[in-house]
């Protein structure tokens, strides 16, 4: 194999209450426990703990939470939304129900990273992971949202309530206890005459982390005034932050007008702390800031009807959205693999179907999918690049849906469908047509990229993706082609679109 984890121990428990009393009784250890959500973040973090030291490594378990039902699910109760913390980017993405009540998350959503990290990133992780960066904080934050977390008391699951503007305490770092796992977030109902803005500046369009990102909420009083705005930054601060002195002006007669958007904006610049790093300087980060903030209040206001701004159109990366209307109804079930019962050591059996076929192998609980499957089942068109989920090259279809394989865990792949790109050719070993497509376009150079191309656009048709140009450019957009031949890649799609009308299968 390539490299696998050292760790100790995997244990995937089925309730909540057996998760959290596991990471009670193991806490105080000297090497505590994992915790595993969806591993997209977690994953290049242990590899290179483990490389520079590899003797601390092999002193820690895994508990994984992806067998945990209660953690799962996106629901209205009352007045309130719940989301579980281990629904997956993509599954919010594309819920009805956040794209009607918490607008401005189901933007975030869209523009996270690409679909195979979507379809493992979970909220749970990209909140807990206390990142400034992060992609889901600003629009939470502007929703109110609150945290709720669980850990074990008196011999039985207790939870507390933490307001997300309180949940950071740095980068890094978070108000979350030892022993206790987030268990969900809470948000009030946005109304449904509210507006939200959102845009993520960054240097491409999947895959990378925000240089700038700003989220806008204003709701309408119905006399022309409004009876809350909230403005989020990140990637600008040590956490994800609120600006309150922008609401105080908004609310005050600021929303509107050119000079009160043009105050406002100052303040939101002047709010910001950032610093020089590789991907920004701290200086060019407070001008985005600005610039953001003005183009956010300026679309709102011309959406709304303010005659100071008639015709104003922000630019195309600016996203803005009146709340109360789904955007999607195409929602996505969660993918939940088969528990263990208890804390299991050494090789671990794992059962799981292999390109249509049985598979039972006894697997170390930190071998990679991607090195299994190369390593031990010699499919080698599954192509090893990054290793970090950059490229895309390793993409496989877990359950239809294209994931990393670099940054999936074998173990995790217990009760479920592996299809690697030997699984999509025809039983009589013909190309699948949609190779064949991509081969009369002229959809392959070098051919290292293009397996994983293939598993990703069959993930696009297989979970109800469109044939409209733009749509197929994202369906790749988290596939680096060495060669840049991205438009005879596209055009291959385009002619399996043509031929498909709809749907698709492996057949």
């Amino acid at each position: 194999m390539d490299w696998e984890l050292g760790i100790s121990g995997y244990i995937a428990p089925a309730t909540l209450s057996a998760a959290v009393r596991y990471l009670a009784e193991s806490s105080t250890q000297e090497y505590p426990p994992l915790v595993w959500a969806g591993g997209t973040d977690l994953m290049p973090r242990m590899r290179m703990r483990w490389l520079d030291s590899p003797e601390q490594g092999g002193l820690q378990s895994l508990l994984s939470l992806r067998s945990v039902s209660e953690l799962s699910g996106i629901e209205v109760v009352g007045d309130m939304l719940r989301i579980g913390s281990l629904t997956t980017i993509e599954e919010m993405r594309r819920s009805p129900l956040i794209s009607a009540h918490a607008p401005a998350l189901a933007i975030a959503c869209d523009l996270f990273a690409s679909f195979q990290i979507r379809h493992a990133a979970t909220l749970g992780g990209n909140l807990v992971n206390a990142s400034p960066a992060a992609d889901t904080a600003g629009p939470l934050l502007v929703h109110q949202a609150v945290v709720v977390c669980a850990g074990w008391r008196d011999g039985s699951v207790d939870e507390r309530h933490i307001p997300l503007a309180e949940f950071w305490l740095g980068p890094g770092r978070c108000a979350l206890a030892a022993d206790e796992l987030l268990v969900a977030v809470e948000l009030p109902i946005f109304p449904d005459s509210g507006w939200v803005a959102y845009e993520k500046h960054c240097r491409r369009p999947a895959k990378d982390i925000s240089i700038v990102s700003i989220t806008l909420a204003v709701e309408p009083d119905g006399d022309g005034g409004l009876c809350r705005s909230s403005l989020a930054l990140g990637a600008v601060a040590p956490t994800p932050l609120l600006v309150p002195q922008v609401a105080e002006l908004l609310a005050e007669g600021g929303f509107g007008s050119k000079e009160g958007h043009s105050r406002a904006s100052r303040m939101a610049a002047e709010a910001a702390s950032p610093i020089d790093d590789v991907r920004g300087s701290a200086a060019h980060r407070r001008h985005l800031v600005e610039v953001l903030t003005h183009r956010a209040l300026d679309g709102i206001a011309a959406r709304m009807g303010y005659s100071d701004f008639n015709g104003y159109e922000p630019p195309q990366r600016m996203t803005i959205t009146q709340s109360g209307s789904a955007l999607t109804n195409c929602e996505l079930p969660p993918m939940t693999p088969q528990p263990s019962a208890e804390l299991q050591e050494g090789d671990i059996e794992v059962n799981f179907t292999l390109n249509g076929g049985p598979m039972r192998r006894n697997i170390a609980a930190g071998a990679t999918l991607v090195a299994l499957l190369r390593e031990d089942e010699n499919l080698t068109g599954t192509k090893i690049a990054c290793e970090e989920g950059e490229c895309g090259a390793c993409s496989v279809l877990l359950d239809g849906r294209a994931v990393q394989s670099c940054l999936t865990l074998a173990v995790e792949c217990e009760g479920r469908e592996v299809v690697t790109v030997e699984g999509v050719y025809a039983p009589d070993g013909e190309l699948h047509d949609l190779m064949e497509d991509m081969l009369i376009e002229g959809g392959v150079q070098c051919g290292f990229c293009s397996p994983g191309m293939v598993i990703s656009g069959l993930s696009h048709f297989l979970n109800g993706g469109g044939g409209g140009e733009q749509e197929l450019a994202r369906a790749i957009e988290g596939n680096l082609c060495r060669c840049t031949g991205y438009l005879r890649l596209l055009s291959g799609l385009e002619r399996h679109a043509a031929r498909l009308g709809g749907g698709v299968g492996l057949e």
